[in-house]
């Protein structure tokens, strides 16, 4: 197991992706990585998954796989956040009657004559 552990081992065996990595990786905006790279460090091992973290260019990148190189799915450990974008309410404009009800004049004239 601690042949394994080393990102050393996994640098030059392509990584597969199950069908579920690749929906959660577009998903995550995460770009997908045929190898494992060398700046990743080992995180844990639990039920036969090993865990690695690495760096690209946008953040810190999680990424587990299993033992023959097949990745259960990649994500961002740290997700940037995004900026805080205000919406300003616009106070109503005030409508005239006219604009508001277009035949309301013919309506009064109407009930003025009877």
């Amino acid at each position: 197991m601690d042949d394994k552990t080393s990102p050393l081992y996994w640098f030059d065996k392509p990584l597969c992706y199950t069908t579920h990595s690749v929906k959660r990786s577009y998903e995550r905006y995460v770009p997908p990585v045929i190898f494992l790279p060398l700046n990743a460090k080992f995180v844990e091992y639990r039920d036969y998954k090993y865990a690695f973290t690495y760096y690209n260019q946008i953040g810190k990148v999680k990424i587990v796989l299993r033992d023959p190189g097949v990745v259960i799915t990649t994500y961002y450990e740290t997700p940037a956040k995004p900026k805080k974008v205000i919406h300003y309410k616009v106070p109503p404009k005030p409508r005239d009657k006219k604009s508001k009800y277009p035949n309301q004049e013919i309506e009064d004239e109407m009930m003025d004559y009877a």
